[in-house]
């Protein structure tokens, strides 16, 4: 039959120092403050849910404390395996200010050889790696039974997840751990725009000067002509003055008028090219 545990994750913001808080577990207990005591010892386990993997001597003064909490209260069985998960990870561990009493209730659980048990974790480890007592491992794995310290998270990194337990003899404890292994995002750096340069002007689609000279000199050569075909109309005026019949003023007249014609429409001709020679 086997015990299936469903265990939340033990998790802090500010994770505190295992190592610290069991100075502080160990001096809470020399001083009589009992409360004081267990509560340092839960703290102790969320910490390890946040910080690195701990040493054995670290577990084995955290075990040591424990059972001379239950062997204070009368805890006898409790007491017991907690002095054995310690010497299990150090036996030299021992406080001395804790006194001979303690001493030899610690000393007596030496050379126990506890029956195994199984630890599972759920769900099954993908990135993250599981350890026990401070050691990396394949779950599902065999250990002795007793008190262990399960964790889980980023190998060489702090970890997510941490439970105290006891492992009874011969079980199957099953941890769902409930830490999360998708990676994290990464950021997303915008790019800056740069401002790219400003528009160009629109530029003239004007003729080249190669290609309105022709309207130029055509404009200025009807003009030229124009002039002529006035002062050629003008000479006329004498004529007409000296005719000495009405067949040669006729015909004085005559040409006068067709150079008038010819002479405003040379005018209006050059005006013309020339209007668009500076309009292209």
């Amino acid at each position: 039959m086997g015990l299936h545990l469903l265990i939340a994750a033990a998790f802090a913001t500010d994770c505190a120092d295992p190592v610290a808080l069991v100075d502080d577990t160990e001096q809470a207990i020399l001083e009589a403050r009992w409360d004081d005591a267990w509560d340092l010892l839960d703290s102790t386990e969320v910490a390890f849910g946040c910080s690195d993997a701990p040493s054995p001597r670290t577990l084995a003064r955290l075990w040591i404390a424990e059972g001379v909490l239950h062997a204070s209260t009368g805890d006898d069985a409790s007491a017991d395996d907690a002095f054995s998960a310690a010497v299990r990870m150090d036996a030299d561990a021992w406080n001395p200010d804790f006194g001979p009493a303690m001493k030899a209730r610690f000393d007596a659980t030496r050379g126990r050889q506890p029956v195994p048990g199984r630890i599972e974790l759920r769900p099954e480890l993908e990135r993250f790696v599981g350890l026990i007592d401070g050691q990396v491992e394949s779950f599902p794995v065999s250990v002795p039974a007793g008190l262990h310290l399960v964790q889980v998270g980023p190998e060489g990194e702090a970890m997510k997840f941490a439970k105290l337990l006891f492992l009874p003899p011969g079980e199957n404890a099953v941890i769902d751990h409930g830490v999360d292994e998708t990676p994290p995002e990464s950021p997303v750096i915008a790019t800056p725009t740069v401002p790219g340069p400003p528009p160009a002007p629109p530029t003239e689609t004007r003729p080249n000067k190669a290609r309105r000279t022709p309207l130029l000199i055509a404009g200025s050569a009807a003009l030229a002509v124009g002039v002529l075909g006035s002062v050629a109309a003008t000479t006329q005026n004498s004529s007409m003055r000296s005719a000495t019949d009405l067949d040669s003023l006729d015909a004085a007249y005559g040409r006068q008028k067709a150079l008038a014609y010819t002479s405003y429409g040379m005018f209006g001709t050059g005006g013309a090219l020339l209007g668009l020679y500076f309009a292209l």
